[in-house]
């Protein structure tokens, strides 16, 4: 995603924030663009992170993974959300001796009510289907980012970027075209977010 504003004349700034995921915590990559044409020559200053309901899109690779942001407030009804349905049980869900698995129904009832529009896939299935490992989720997910229109980047543009940041074009590439034709044919951008792009993905 950064390469692909570079590609199209934005300043742009991402961030990793580590929080140690092994020990039950999460990384959350934060992005922030402005375009140049827009800044009027004057430097653009950007936020070190994201801040509650001021969050334009959210990618989810797994869908607790999504709960976790929704329950930080950075959901709103200016947010796209992007996200893999698939789940990957946490210890404490897998403690309890009857079912302590967190309610999938509860998770999208979140989502739904947090976003301007929710694009849900389960990409670690699609992944497999296709044969691909599940390396290919973050490939899928873009995919259904380019498809849903949040971002004003052209189609081009994110293969583009994909080709010359180098890593795994061959498999990448496949995995962005499955995760665009899944989100399309399930009517992925058929509602347009109604917010400025201006400050773009959070």
């Amino acid at each position: 995603l950064v390469q692909a504003f570079f590609l199209e004349d934005f300043d742009v700034q991402g961030i990793s924030l580590p929080g140690l995921s092994q020990r039950g915590g999460s990384t959350v990559y934060y992005l922030e663009a402005f375009p140049r044409s827009e800044g009027n020559g004057k430097q653009v200053i950007f936020a070190q992170f994201p801040v509650p309901g001021d969050v334009d899109v959210i990618i989810a690779q797994e869908f607790l993974e999504l709960g976790r942001a929704l329950e930080l407030g950075y959901g709103s009804d200016k947010t796209t959300i992007v996200t893999s349905t698939h789940r990957i049980y946490s210890t404490l869900e897998k403690l309890p001796i009857g079912s302590g698995i967190y309610s999938y129904d509860n998770l999208r009832k979140l989502a739904t009510n947090f976003s301007s529009e929710l694009v849900e896939l389960d990409a670690l299935n699609l992944a497999g289907a296709n044969g691909m490992d599940e390396l290919a989720v973050n490939a899928i997910l873009l995919g259904a980012l380019s498809a849903s229109g949040a971002l004003p980047l052209d189609k081009n543009t994110y293969i583009k970027s994909i080709e010359q940041v180098g890593v795994a074009v061959k498999s990448n590439l496949r995995g962005f075209e499955v995760g665009r034709s899944h989100a399309d044919s399930n009517g992925a951008g058929a509602k347009k977010p109604e917010h400025s792009w201006q400050a773009f993905l959070k």
